[in-house]
């Protein structure tokens, strides 16, 4: 384990800088910028409401561009190594293709995008009180507790860190797929594994009548969304909750039985599918590896 933490610290220090980045610039822009803007709500919200769903959106469009960084940079992990030349720093280290190839993806897709949630929480109660200040007055402030935005936050700051794990592991079929695809065919991995995909599917309804291809694709799909936006689920009182001032802790034990139900989902065989398939997609990257392409 001492091992494979030196090989994801050394993956950090290499690839780290776009991440601070992506997490660094919208809180500068935000902070910077909300004095000089315009926040207009025309329905009746109190601050502990307002500040709740400020800090929340501000968490899942911050996690949501971290996503979207670890789906366009995925397929690349798998060749990387060998376009910058690391492949050779790599293969003179004392670790198997197993551990390598761990590390570098669970840093990338995992540890990368928890340092862009873990930075926007701290940032985030700084942008919600600037949004309370800019609709209702600084004097609004005083209408949020304390203990209750600390429990919300720290609620909310849980349910996005098991929403990315889960998003991530009911992506991984399709991403591990993508990057195998493309340690073959380069840059025509994704379309051609997207192109594979489609093409069975269709034969299977055509051949049989039956849609499970399509259906299974689908709801990893959708539970990776639900998984990463929170309040898509749908089952907030909002109306109620908007003029409520005990609205933190309602909406945070909302979060919480929103975590319970994101765990529930996993117990399914779609999601035994999609782990078995990502581990079939590593496999074969460890095999491509291990012969040398």
């Amino acid at each position: 384990m001492t091992r494979f933490a030196w090989l994801m610290r050394r993956e950090w220090m290499q690839h780290h800088r776009g991440w601070l980045i992506l997490a660094i610039v919208p809180a500068v822009i935000a902070l910077v910028g909300m004095p000089f803007s315009t926040v207009q709500i025309d329905e009746v919200v109190r601050a502990p409401m307002l500040a709740a769903m400020v800090f929340t959106v501000y968490l899942m469009v911050l996690l949501a561009l971290a996503l979207v960084g670890v789906m366009f940079d995925a397929p690349g992990l798998a060749r990387r190594d060998r376009q910058d030349r690391s492949i050779e720093f790599w293969l003179s280290l004392p670790t198997g293709h197993v551990q390598s190839l761990a590390a570098t993806i669970l840093t990338n897709m995992l540890l990368m995008p928890l340092v862009v949630l873990l930075i926007s929480a701290v940032v985030a109660p700084a942008v919600a009180a600037l949004v309370v200040v800019k609709v209702l007055g600084a004097a609004a402030l005083s209408d949020i507790a304390l203990p209750a935005w600390i429990g919300f936050g720290m609620l909310v700051l849980l349910r996005e860190v098991v929403g990315l794990v889960l998003c991530l592991l009911w992506l991984s079929p399709l991403i591990m797929l993508a990057m195998a695809a493309s340690s073959w065919l380069k840059g025509w991995g994704v379309p051609a594994m997207a192109a594979a995909i489609g093409l069975a599917a269709l034969a299977q309804q055509q051949l049989t009548g039956q849609t499970q291809i399509w259906d299974i694709v689908l709801q990893w799909w959708q539970q990776a969304q639900l998984a990463l936006l929170p309040l898509t689920r749908g089952g907030v009182p909002f109306e109620s909750l908007a003029r409520n001032d005990d609205a933190m802790p309602l909406f945070g034990r909302w979060m919480l039985h929103d975590t319970g139900q994101l765990l529930l989902d996993a117990l399914s065989p779609a999601f035994a599918a999609a782990l078995l398939i990502a581990a079939l997609g590593f496999s074969v990257l460890v095999w491509r590896r291990s012969r040398g392409n």
